[in-house]
């Protein structure tokens, strides 16, 4: 049985509401991540770190740290500022261009937190 098929079986799963953030632990208690959760998707978990504070200062700091990477890789402010999992934010996309930046969110995980991630790339 996979993954899926047990979110499917799960009654206490599919209470979950989509989006949600999870801590996934293994069976020891040992945690191996933090993550958004959605019981009705093929992919349910999106883990977006192994610490489990996900806040505002998480956000900032992922930002931060792509931020610094585009503006080294980068002369003019015209680039992918976050590209989803490569920047550790699974369902999120923003476009820089110039002042202007364009957010997509892909995931449930994404559209919970839109209003922090949304301050965020505005001050990037």
């Amino acid at each position: 049985m996979d993954f899926q098929q047990r979110n499917r079986d799960d009654e206490a799963a599919k209470a979950l509401p989509p989006g949600r953030l999870a801590e996934f632990r293994e069976a020891n208690g040992k945690l191996i991540g933090v993550g958004s959760f959605h019981p009705h998707t093929l992919i349910s978990c999106r883990f977006t770190s192994g610490a489990n504070a996900i806040d505002r200062n998480w956000f900032a700091e992922k930002f931060r740290s792509a931020l610094t990477l585009r503006q080294k890789l980068y002369a003019e402010p015209y680039y992918r500022l976050i590209h989803a999992e490569a920047d550790g934010l699974p369902g999120l996309i923003v476009d820089r261009y110039g002042r202007h930046v364009i957010v997509q969110l892909n995931t449930a995980g994404m559209d919970r937190p839109r209003k922090t991630s949304l301050r965020l790339s505005m001050t990037s």
